[in-house]
């Protein structure tokens, strides 16, 4: 009998190891942002971003990322209209397998997808509020969800990883053709398509790959190389101009757009040989307060000496950690106010500013196809307010804050303090402040509920650290306070599985997610403390 009652004992400690440290993983990555205002609470919330600098992209385009948390066409009919109020031009629509695709590679799509009557009524929603739609459609890397296909896996650079494709198969090209007929033709008149391209991190690895790349790989494109062999770099922009060639060939009317990240370390007389810089737009994309530090000027030099046209990306959600659903919006506001300052100050090599199309304020949703739910729209909502009302007006103090408040507040609300606050934290303790009344913004009971779960799961971590710490003086206080945090995450459950959670997106499986990920392993941990007290 003991010796079954240590197999029972280890078996629900090795449980609650694994509930704990999901819980813990959550908790860390709010924490990171929590030590980071720790570090800058003596500067004045607004003294950042309240020097006005005159700089103005030409466009400002939203990011929509649907691999994950698909929206509803309901959401997008409330929200488009708020996006044209604060001056958005255009938005990117990353659709991944929410595309519609049909024939010999259907099975890419979800088969919960958007229709084609729901990709009609998106751009004839965009349509009425003047914002270009500009599809995105990868074609090298984050091909997870078509090379995680067993009828596609055969294309993979590298049998394991289903990330990116093997360029040297006649088979892949064909395969990036199909999906970007299919994508122009449900998109009739679009004056730009987003070809990807970032984060290839494979490359020359396959049988046929690796037979082509010189073996030192000395990064050089058009030099005499042995055996015919070529570089890494060659093959990535040999790739990429197949790809422009034949929508220069078919949609000649098309511009192109790609991200920079791949482009970085190629040399600029690489780049200037390949042509790329008269038939691509550059999209410069980094989502920290930093961005010189990432992008140091020679990389600025070097692209404004080759492409045409570039393009700016922040971000305002999805960028703090793949699992964290309270967005910063001051860390946010910091990025998009560095891309302004970086693209105003004269000291950068070679800069022209009338050659920057614009900014993209991105909105990821997952890191890849197989990562968890970063914040939900709803919950990123008010910082993509702010971004954007920092991008229009250039700074971001008091009178831009109030702006942002009494477009999400009822003004009964606005007399003792604003709302959102810029940062999610009270200096003094972790839990989350500002869970508001009066919130009127598409989607606030979200954004509440997702503020809430966070509290919730603080508490929860406060009594197990009582467990751990032998301090459980009065067990029927504790357990009430346990059932009072169980109640409260069981009714977060029920709301999430009813129609006021679910009409926001276009597919349940988003709410069943968000369950799986940020409920049931709280709840897990509440039934494994009562067991045991």
């Amino acid at each position: 009998m003991r010796t079954i009652w240590n197999i029972v004992i280890r078996n629900a400690r090795k449980k609650s190891v694994i509930i704990l440290s999901f819980i813990l993983i959550q908790l860390f990555a709010i924490h990171r942002i929590f030590n980071r205002y720790n570090m800058i609470k003596n500067k004045g919330i607004y003294e950042r971003w309240d020097k006005r600098i005159d700089y103005n992209f030409l466009n400002k385009i939203i990011h929509l990322d649907l691999k994950g948390a698909p929206l509803s066409l309901y959401y997008l009919a409330q929200i488009i209209p708020i996006f044209s109020k604060l001056g958005v031009t255009g938005i990117l629509i990353e659709y991944e397998d929410m595309f519609p695709y049909i024939g010999d590679i259907e099975i890419i799509s979800r088969d919960d997808c958007y229709k084609e009557d729901d990709i009609l009524q998106i751009l004839n929603i965009t349509k009425n509020h003047n914002i270009e739609i500009i599809p995105l459609v990868q074609t090298f890397g984050h091909l997870e969800f078509v090379l995680k296909h067993p009828q596609f896996s055969h294309l993979r650079e590298v049998p394991e990883f289903s990330d990116t494709i093997c360029p040297s198969k006649g088979e892949s090209f064909q395969l990036i053709k199909k999906m970007i007929d299919q994508i122009v033709q449900l998109h009739p008149g679009i004056k730009s398509l987003h070809i990807g391209a970032d984060e290839v991190y494979h490359m020359g690895k396959c049988q046929l790959c690796s037979k082509l790349v010189y073996p030192d790989d000395n990064r050089q494109i058009g030099g005499q190389f042995k055996d015919l062999s070529i570089s890494l770099d060659e093959i990535f922009l040999n790739h990429i101009l197949k790809i422009v060639r034949y929508m220069e060939a078919s949609y000649p009317h098309i511009k192109i757009l790609i991200w920079d990240d791949m482009f970085r370390h190629i040399p600029r007389d690489v780049l200037i040989r390949s042509k790329l810089g008269d038939k691509i737009e550059l999209v410069m994309w980094n989502y920290r307060p930093n961005i010189l530090q990432d992008i140091p000027p020679h990389i600025f030099d070097k692209n404004f000496a080759t492409f045409r046209h570039i393009w700016a990306a922040s971000a305002f959600k999805g960028a703090t950690g793949e699992n964290v659903q309270i967005t910063d919006i001051s860390y946010h506001l910091d990025n998009n106010y560095d891309w302004i300052n970086v693209m105003y100050q004269k000291d950068l090599p070679g800069k022209e500013t009338d050659r920057v199309k614009g900014i993209i304020v991105t909105g990821w949703q997952r890191y890849n196809h197989f990562r968890p739910l970063c914040e939900l729209m709803p919950s990123g909502l008010p910082s993509l307010m702010a971004c954007l009302i920092l991008l229009t007006h250039n700074k971001f103090d008091r009178k831009q804050h109030e702006d942002l408040s009494s477009q999400i507040t009822d003004s009964r609300y606005r007399q003792s303090r604003l709302i959102p606050n810029l940062n999610p934290f009270d200096f003094n303790q972790s839990r989350l402040i500002n869970i508001a009344e009066g919130l009127i913004f598409p989607g606030h009971e979200i954004y509440s509920m997702v503020r809430s779960n966070y509290n919730l799961a603080y508490s929860l971590m406060a009594l197990n650290t009582r467990i751990h710490e032998n301090k459980v003086e009065d067990v029927d206080e504790f357990k009430s306070l346990l059932y009072n945090i169980k109640d409260e995450f069981s009714r977060q459950k029920s709301y999430i599985n009813g129609p006021e959670f679910s009409k926001y997106f276009h597919s349940v499986s988003t709410g069943l997610e968000w369950i799986e990920t940020f409920i049931q392993p709280y709840l897990d941990r509440i039934d494994h403390i009562s067991s045991i007290l």
